[in-house]
């Protein structure tokens, strides 16, 4: 089977609009991964360990998608980051156990829009059928139609994306983000775009991109993005206040509903502040505790409940790479200006004075 045909059948597989014909296909490329050595492990209980390692090792290779390891602390496992197109193992163990004792399985309807997407915690790429490569943040959605690469290339984006878009001089790449289209021939950017966020920003490493924004007064407001610019977009349905953003910028968001500024660089390595979660950095740059929660709660897949709200709109900077959610919280509480302290019970932490 060759890589593209797999690619396919994995995100169908994923989003359970494969046919009969189809899961007979991947039952047989399947099968072929036991060329390990080792028997598939088709019982009712969870999989050993290092055969599961070895089994995501021939999915990964051969659908050219790479498992990126979180890095180690004392607090937390290593957690694999897959492509939301591959295959959970456990549910591809429990398909082939029934496959194989021929249970016959309806032929599921496709859907319209394939949906890639990313559970809090959990950081994926994957390449599209256009050779287009993108890696979504934790917490993130991606449709496209069923006819991309064919008679269009649009995708719908709910999350935060980086985007490495192949070039195509006969059909542009448009991404539909809230209320912000993109539009781009080929080039590298970043586009961050959470329904439930305040803004929406467009970021752009190389290349060049035009985007229309939709909202509000802002009309069909197009403008052109040169390279290190950004744009910060207002989100009129979502809005409570403008402390979500630096206070450089608000003057000029209140006034036009949308700024362009440079991107920001690390004063330590001149890192790209607005990709740097792509190397699975968390950068936090004069943001609210606010805005800080909610990045929190999807890097780590976490709720955390904030008893004063008078705590919101104190502001942090800082840089973390393989910190646990705890030591994050802690670097926070030593440096802030109102004091708190926090308590944490499995995945629910609660902050208080």
């Amino acid at each position: 089977m060759n890589q593209s045909r797999l690619q396919v059948l994995l995100i169908k597989y994923g989003n359970n609009e494969c046919t009969e014909e189809e899961l007979q296909e991947l039952a047989a490329w399947y099968e072929g991964l036991n060329a390990l050595g080792k028997p598939l492990p088709l019982s009712d209980s969870v999989a050993d360990e290092a055969v599961a390692d070895d089994i995501w090792a021939g999915i990964a290779t051969q659908a050219s998608l790479d498992p990126v390891r979180q890095p180690r602390s004392k607090y937390r496992k290593i957690i694999y980051y897959m492509s939301a197109a591959a295959v959970v193992l456990l549910g591809m163990f429990m398909l082939f156990k029934s496959f194989w004792k021929e249970s016959v399985q309806p032929s599921p309807v496709l859907a319209e829009m394939p949906l890639l997407k990313t559970e809090k915690g959990v950081i994926s790429e994957v390449t599209l059928l256009d050779g287009t490569r993108v890696k979504l943040n934790a917490d993130s959605k991606l449709h496209y139609n069923s006819d991309f690469n064919q008679t269009n290339r649009e995708i719908f984006l709910d999350g935060e994306a980086y985007f490495e878009v192949v070039k195509s001089s006969n059909m542009p790449f448009i991404i539909h983000a809230n209320n912000m289209d993109i539009e781009v021939l080929g080039t590298t950017f970043n586009v961050k775009a959470y329904k439930s966020d305040k803004t929406t920003e467009a970021s752009l490493v190389t290349g060049k991109i035009a985007i229309t924004m939709k909202a509000g007064k802002l009309g069909n407001k197009r403008i052109i993005l040169e390279p290190n610019q950004k744009v910060v977009m207002l989100n009129p349905e979502v809005l409570k206040s403008l402390e979500v953003l630096p206070t450089a910028s608000q003057g000029v968001l209140q006034d036009q509903g949308y700024a362009v500024d440079q991107l920001s660089r690390s004063q330590l390595d001149q890192t790209v502040l607005e990709t740097s979660w792509i190397h699975n950095r968390l950068d936090i740059n004069d943001e609210s505790l606010e805005e800080i929660i909610t990045r929190l709660e999807r890097r780590y897949n976490v709720n955390i409940k904030l008893k004063d709200k008078d705590l919101l709109h104190a502001r942090y900077t800082g840089s973390f790479e393989q910190e646990s959610i705890s030591e994050v919280l802690d670097a926070l509480r030593l440096s802030s200006p109102k004091p708190f302290k926090f308590k944490q019970e499995k995945t629910t932490i609660l902050i208080t004075k």
